[in-house]
């Protein structure tokens, strides 16, 4: 997993503590991430052939972070690390198939606190201990600590990279199928919770955590239209790889 937002983490509480501290309304805080989508593969970084008209448009409207990496290329590792703010020697997650210790205190335990309610959407890996990543085996995080504050909503499950075959839980080890696109339905659950939110009047934090673009890259894994437009000869390798 490489994403370029660990101290992204930090930032924000601290950004919600400091609106906190005066008579200003405290801000939604909605975090999206994509799994292992490189900062060097976006339009606005300068690839040429990459479409990410969205994902530019928020960067000519924001702050980018370019001189942050993330601290760890493995998936769990990665996502403990960016809920505690630690190094995964400290938070002992270092492989995939370790669960993360819930006596850590996390981002949402923080925004928790000041009377947010925190949502989970999407991918979780912290929970799967299951060295086969056997998807609906070790998929269900059950109501509690080892949701890491995120209870408000949780729409989540710890591993699976099918898109077309996705699914997800709630408050039960039943598992919630979705029909179509794995990742267009997170999006539509998201969607769906910011609208309640707006409706509730409670400030929020709220993490959506995507599939792609996670390999695998296979014709019956990527919508028909992305699998064409993008082809593995149009991308060559940089001299620099070996």
């Amino acid at each position: 997993m490489k994403h370029s937002s660990l101290p992204a983490a930090a930032l924000l509480a601290a950004l919600a503590a400091a609106v906190l501290a005066d008579d200003r309304p405290p801000p939604n805080v909605l975090v999206v991430v994509a799994d292992q989508l490189r900062y060097q593969s976006l339009g606005y970084a300068g690839e040429r052939r990459a479409v990410t008209p969205h994902i530019d448009r928020l960067a000519s409207q924001g702050v980018n972070f370019r001189q942050c990496v993330a601290n760890s290329p493995v998936c769990s590792a990665f996502r403990a690390s960016f809920l505690t703010g630690k190094y995964a020697s400290s938070t002992g997650v270092v492989v995939n198939e370790l669960r993360l210790n819930p006596n850590q205190d996390s981002i949402a335990h923080m925004f928790a606190r000041d009377g947010y309610a925190c949502d989970l959407v999407g991918k979780w890996h912290l929970w799967a201990a299951d060295s086969n990543h056997r998807a609906i085996a070790s998929a269900f995080t059950p109501p509690g600590p080892y949701r890491m504050g995120f209870d408000a909503f949780w729409a989540g499950y710890n591993f699976n990279h099918d898109n077309f075959k996705a699914w997800y839980f709630r408050d039960t080890p039943q598992p919630q199928r979705i029909e179509g696109f794995g990742d267009a339905a997170f999006m539509d659950l998201a969607i769906g919770r910011v609208r309640e939110h707006a409706q509730a009047g409670k400030p929020f934090f709220m993490l959506v955590s995507l599939s792609v673009p996670h390999d695998p890259w296979s014709k019956d894994n990527v919508p028909a239209e992305w699998y064409e437009r993008f082809r593995a000869a149009d991308f060559p390798l940089p001299e620099t790889w070996r």
